[in-house]
């Protein structure tokens, strides 16, 4: 019944699929590559294994105000991010190359916007952090804390 729901041409049975729990994986990858935004946003938040490049786009392309709670899924994207990000326009963008366990201290230190720079200077998970005393200093006089990727 769920394939069918997940093949279905009416928009509110993919929906509906896109919710429950025993979806087949391979149903999942459909709903994924949906046309409707709403079926891959359904996906992504309920789908705990919701492939990770579906969370990447929809967090940075969505328009729906639920779009910037992806970066806390299990899947969303980390390691690469470095690579893939930080040279980009978007400030949020170039905040998700921070969240590379891999990401170079010179990342942290050439971040220019202020809430990418913040987000920095709290994620001691970034190799190098706590060499960075200047992002560090400021990050800790920035209060309270802005929502960080």
């Amino acid at each position: 019944m769920l394939r069918r729901c997940a093949h279905s041409a009416h928009t509110w049975l993919r929906r509906t699929a896109a919710l429950c729990e025993k979806l087949p994986e391979d149903c999942v990858q459909l709903l994924a590559d949906d046309e409707d935004f709403a079926v891959r946003l359904l996906l992504a938040e309920w789908r705990p294994t919701a492939p990770p490049e579906l969370l990447y786009v929809l967090y940075l392309h969505g328009t729906h105000r639920a779009v910037g709670m992806l970066v806390s899924r299990p899947g969303f994207p980390s390691a690469g991010q470095a690579a893939r990000c930080a040279d980009a326009e978007d400030p949020r963008e170039r905040a998700l190359a921070l969240r590379d366990p891999a990401a170079p201290p010179s990342l942290i230190e050439r971040s220019a916007g202020t809430r990418t720079r913040a987000c920095a200077g709290r994620r001691p998970t970034i190799p190098g952090w706590s060499s960075c005393s200047t992002t560090r200093r400021w990050a800790v006089r920035q209060r309270p804390t802005p929502r960080c990727p």
